[in-house]
């Protein structure tokens, strides 16, 4: 529909490729990606998608999804991405992450069996002292076992190309930042880009691999949430009061977080 000549005839064109798209997936038990180069063409083929595609989920999310959309379009959603966003694009979770770490610091069978029956904040302080002994911190181990990967995944891009200008994670990792820029939309990552710009941003509660000191892992780290990281909990706050903020890939378990919720609560 661009070079190929139909440009003018591009609505025709979708109304008959996605049904064939779908009859080849359903043949040949595959998924297939549509991909568009503008934003109209994306609207167009959201718009001819019939409702059989939908067919899977029930009837209760449906209306669900339904009202997240309407709450996309009127700039009122607020993502709030968790570990298992990251997790498709091969990224671990935080207690895989720990037991990676563990490795990284050397720790014996023996000290490992020992370690993985303490509470995670507590592995992670222990990790972060053997480190130190070693002259390494903590954030620099962590971007050693999360910076090779450079690819994001499927719900990176579905997630950046909703129309959200306000979003918060606790992933150390740069991906959704890649998925962004890759959809057209650049992030200002927060709080190391603060802008008065209009645009959407990101806001990363623990730290980010660009920043190995600020990132957050110990029981120490949230100890001291509260006191080094206060205007970020402010910003999360007043998200929670005026927003709805959807959770994705997050366990809802993050102290830091549930401290900032009760206090909204309250």
């Amino acid at each position: 529909t661009g070079a190929g000549g139909t440009f003018h005839e591009a609505g025709e064109v979708l109304r008959r490729l996605l049904p064939a798209l779908r009859e080849a997936a359903a043949q040949h038990g595959v998924d297939v990606a549509l991909v568009t180069w503008e934003a109209a063409q994306h609207a167009a083929a959201q718009a001819q998608r019939s409702p059989a595609d939908f067919q899977g989920l029930p009837k209760g999310l449906r209306g669900a999804a339904k009202r997240l959309a309407r709450q996309a379009l009127h700039g009122r959603l607020v993502l709030f991405l968790g570990a298992g966003v990251s997790m498709g694009a091969g990224l671990p979770d935080w207690h895989s992450l720990l037991t990676a770490l563990a490795k990284t610091a050397g720790l014996s069978p023996e000290e490992l069996a020992l370690y993985q029956a303490k509470h995670a904040l507590d592995r992670a302080e222990y990790v972060a002292l053997r480190l130190a002994q070693q002259g390494r911190s903590v954030g620099e181990a962590v971007c050693e076992v999360m910076g090779s990967h450079a690819h994001y995944g499927l719900a990176h891009g579905l997630l950046a190309g909703l129309p959200v200008t306000e979003s918060v994670t606790t992933n150390y990792d740069q991906l959704f930042e890649q998925a962004s820029e890759g959809a057209g939309r650049p992030l200002a990552v927060l709080p190391w880009q603060p802008t008065q710009r209009p645009g959407p941003w990101l806001l990363k509660m623990h730290g980010c691999l660009d920043h190995p000191d600020d990132i957050i892992l110990t029981r120490q780290n949230y100890v001291r949430y509260a006191v080094r990281n206060a205007a970020l909990a402010g910003i999360v706050q007043a998200m929670l009061i005026t927003k709805h903020m959807v959770f994705i890939g997050f366990s809802l378990q993050d102290d830091n977080f549930l401290r900032i919720v009760d206090e909204v609560r309250r």
